[in-house]
């Protein structure tokens, strides 16, 4: 999918504005935060602050929410493996 996620992050970043702020949450795997790194840097989008880690969800979260896809998948994972990324569109 990554030529319609060329598509997608090309016009978000072209038609974005100086100082606009961004986030970007992924799996926690090289193959998608190395190519969001390598795509910004293209549009003077610079990486502000970024991780890569095992983060707990609050257990207050209520599950419940979720609707058709709690009776479909049961109760989510109470771990996520991710990666983030915040940048903001320099001058």
């Amino acid at each position: 999918m990554r030529e319609k996620a060329n598509n997608y992050f090309h016009s978000l970043f072209a038609s974005s504005k100086p100082k606009s702020i961004f986030l970007f949450i992924d799996n926690n795997n090289d193959n998608f935060y190395d190519w969001f790194d390598q795509f910004a840097s293209n549009y003077n989008i610079k990486i502000k602050d970024k991780g890569e880690e095992k983060k707990n969800l609050p257990f207050e979260e209520e599950k419940l929410d979720l609707g058709e896809y709690f009776d479909k998948f049961g109760s989510p994972k109470l771990t996520a493996d991710i990666a983030y990324r915040i940048a903001v569109k320099e001058l």
